[in-house]
């Protein structure tokens, strides 16, 4: 089971021609290296420092246009019931969208997914604390799709004046 909150980044994504994925193409540290992850602590949504600074990131990289949406996925461990640890990958995605839109990422850029306990980067059996299964992981949608206007380049190609219309 999992839970879906979308505002706009799904449509946002089919526009920009599919569902795939992107890696980032940023100066920005572990740019394009796929989806960033957070960790979490057991049983607690903020996160610290490193979270920070990867969430800053990323907000960087979208004020720079370099994605057009972003996904947030939320993961919990094995430990507690299923249903408690869907709630918690929910809280741990909102809270993670809500630290990008301080930042400046719309929150129609944001769609979020709540995994809980059923997507486990490391196997293991009910009941395990393990906290590389207890993260955030943010996937760039639509690379380069978000480049912001340069209004001092001329196009590549102008297209001919429009026709006069005669009455």
């Amino acid at each position: 089971m999992s839970v879906t909150r979308t505002a706009g980044a799904a449509l946002l994504a089919a526009l920009l021609g599919g569902a795939g994925l992107a890696q980032e193409t940023t100066t920005e540290p572990g740019a394009g290296q796929g989806p960033r992850e957070i960790l979490f602590g057991f049983t607690v949504v903020p996160f610290g420092p490193e979270g920070i600074e990867t969430v800053s990131s990323v907000a960087r990289t979208f004020r720079r246009g370099g994605f057009g949406a972003a996904e947030v996925v939320g993961h919990a461990d094995t430990v507690g019931g299923s249903d408690a640890n869907l709630a918690l990958s929910l809280r741990r995605a909102d809270f993670t969208r809500d630290e990008l839109v301080a930042r400046g990422v719309p929150a129609s850029a944001v769609a979020i997914t709540a995994l809980g306990e059923t997507d486990l980067a490391e196997q293991t059996g009910d009941e395990v604390r393990r906290s590389a299964n207890r993260r955030v992981a943010i996937a760039i949608i639509g690379e380069g799709m978000g480049a912001p206007l340069d209004e001092t380049r001329p196009p590549a190609m102008r297209l001919p004046p429009a026709p006069a219309i005669q009455d």
